[in-house]
Parts: C-alpha cells; sequence; structure tokens
C-alpha cells in the first residue's frame, strides 16, 4: 500500500496595533493597525507497506517511509541568504511492528540517524525515539542530540 500526506505548517495571518514605549503605554495609540502574514512551510511525505507474506504472525507490518519538511524552500533559495542546507529537511525510515504490539523503528533525520521503539496497549500507544538535528545551516555546524516520548490514547 502507498499513501501520500501533505502538511502546511506555521500558516499565520496577525494583526498588531502599536502601544508606543512602555514608559508610556497607551491603548489609545493612533497607529494604525498592521498585518502581517507568515507563510509557512509545505511538508511532503510518502510511505509503502511491504508485504510480509508468511511471516504476517511474527512481522505484523513493514513500512518505509520518506518526508522532506519546508518543500516551498526549495524554490525560494535565491531570495533568503540563511536557507539550511537542503539535506537537513530530508527524512526517511524504516519500521517494523511485531505481533501487533512492538514497533521498532529506525532511520535518518537529515544527515543523523534517529531511532525508536513502540509499544501498542490496546487505546493507549507507548513511543520514544533519540535523534540528531541540525541547529546551525550546514550538517554538522551544530548538531545536538534530541529525545521524544509520547503516550497517546486512541479509541
Amino acid at each position: 500500500m502507498l499513501s501520500f500526506s501533505a502538511v502546511w505548517k506555521d500558516l499565520y495571518l496577525g494583526m498588531s496595533h502599536g502601544l508606543g514605549t512602555i514608559t508610556s503605554m497607551s491603548f489609545s495609540s493612533e497607529e494604525e493597525w498592521r498585518k502581517f502574514m507568515q507563510i509557512g512551510d509545505l511538508c511532503l511525505g510518502m510511505g509503502v507497506q511491504i508485504p510480509t507474506g508468511i511471516l504476517k504472525k511474527v512481522l505484523t507490518t513493514l513500512a518505509v517511509y520518506v518526508d522532506y519538511d519546508n518543500f516551498t524552500s526549495l524554490f525560494n533559495r535565491k531570495k533568503a541568504i540563511f536557507l539550511p542546507h537542503p539535506l537537513l529537511n530530508l527524512s526517511a525510515g524504516l519500521e517494523a511492528v511485531l505481533f501487533k504490539t512492538i514497533a521498532l523503528r529506525f532511520g535518518m533525520s537529515g544527515p543523523y540517524l534517529a531511532a525508536g521503539a513502540g509499544i501498542n496497549l490496546g487505546p493507549f500507544h507507548l513511543s520514544m525515539s533519540i535523534y540528531g538535528k541540525e541547529k546551525g545551516i550546514d550538517p554538522g555546524a551544530s548538531s545536538q542530540v534530541h529525545g521524544a516520548f509520547a503516550l497517546s490514547f486512541y479509541y
């Protein structure tokens, strides 16, 4: 089975009104309301479930996922000066679910390794992961290791 995803993140339209300096804050400022807009990021992803055949009782599902964060930055590179390297937005991984209960995940988050595990306890799902993240604009310039923990409830 093949699946696709598209997510538009951080789309924001705001308004602000100048209140003057801190010492003379006044809500009756004669400044006009200003509008500002943040375009946000388009993220695209794709997943493929690989048939497990005779291993179905042990290896319930095997899936490969690929995701590209901030897809629109590929087309606006000349306008921005400090965009991260395009490789930093690419993620790919493999997920294996054993006995319909235990999920093991391994992949790449940009140029860094990522790994995780999860357990399905009926309506409750418990997951954890560790992954590398680049804080600079070039791979290897300022890398950090992150961890995530999630407790989900599905009904």
